[in-house]
Order: structure tokens, then C-alpha cells, then sequence
């Protein structure tokens, strides 16, 4: 996936990660993780691009506009362990 981003333009890396995290998001909510991973995993949304990815905690740290809006966004899910 990194390999399919190389020299994009950043609105192009932002749509094909959009791509990539929607599948794990897709993955994880099929096959939750365990304990050992983390105790939840939660889904965040940036509404300005619009997007969403994993993380383990709930402290935003925004893929899209990492340098410019960094907490721009909400957690819309949680997927608990199991």
C-alpha cells in the first residue's frame, strides 16, 4: 500500500488510504483483536476528509492533516476485544 502511494500527490495518498483503512476497519470488525493487542480499538472519522482509520486509544491523531489539523476528528465506533 505505501509502495501504490509513492509519489502521488497528497489528495491521492489521502484516497488510497482511505481505501487501505477502510479494509482493516472491514477486518478488524470482522476478527476483533484480542486483549493482547489492546482492550479496544477505536474507529476515528476526520469529517473534512472524509475519513476514518484504527488507532488504540481515543486521543485523535488525524492521518489526513496530521501538520495542519492534527485532533480534527471524533471517535465514531468502538471495537472491543475479545
Amino acid at each position: 500500500a505505501a509502495d501504490a502511494m509513492a509519489g502521488k500527490t497528497i489528495d491521492q495518498q489521502r484516497e488510497l488510504f482511505k481505501k487501505l483503512s477502510d479494509a482493516v476497519i472491514a477486518l478488524a470488525e470482522a476478527s476483533p483483536p484480542s486483549g493482547k493487542v489492546s482492550a479496544a480499538l477505536y474507529v476515528h472519522h476526520c469529517p473534512m476528509a472524509p475519513g476514518s482509520w484504527l488507532q488504540r486509544n481515543e486521543e485523535s491523531a488525524n492521518p489526513y492533516y496530521a501538520t495542519e489539523m492534527k485532533q480534527c476528528a471524533f471517535v465514531k465506533r468502538t471495537i472491543a476485544a475479545e
